[in-house]
């Protein structure tokens, strides 16, 4: 994806009372300019997101004000919504990233979050692979860190 793109997420752009409802999104990776989001880049101030899960989600953004794991630049609301091993990464060369691991985030509190359980084979930062690797180090398989020799 070009950096240069603005409102990009699952949903680029709510408009109206448009609702986003149930969705639980995992291993996905967004970047753009502005207005970068998990679910949706840009929500209008009636529009809404309730009850998703996130798990596992990259967002990359140039504008430090209008990216996030859940919704770039929110005019609406967000309820019942949680993400976990999530970051969100500023790409103007500065440093600045969030990076929210090991903890359910939640923005609206909810004792009964059940994430979906992370499978397979991956990288130490996440990054999910096709199956066993063949170079050696160290991965993470079904949520357990594994040596490779």
């Amino acid at each position: 994806m070009d950096n240069s793109d603005s409102s990009k997420g699952l949903f680029g752009y709510i408009s109206g009372t448009g609702t986003v409802k149930n969705v639980v999104l995992t291993d996905a990776n967004f970047v753009g300019h502005q207005n970068i989001g998990g679910l949706v880049g840009y929500i209008d101030s009636n529009g809404s997101v309730t009850d998703c899960y996130l798990y596992h989600v990259r967002v990359e953004g140039n504008s430090n004000t209008s990216r996030s794991v859940v919704v770039g630049n929110q005019g609406g609301t967000a309820t019942r919504t949680h993400y976990r091993d999530c970051c969100e990464y500023r790409l103007d060369g500065s440093s600045s990233k969030n990076i929210y691991r090991n903890s359910i985030f939640t923005l609206t509190p909810d004792a009964n979050v059940v994430l979906p359980a992370r499978t397979g084979w991956h990288t130490l930062d996440g990054r999910p692979l096709d199956g066993k690797p063949t170079a050696r180090g160290l991965y993470i398989v079904n949520g357990k860190k594994v040596v490779v020799k």
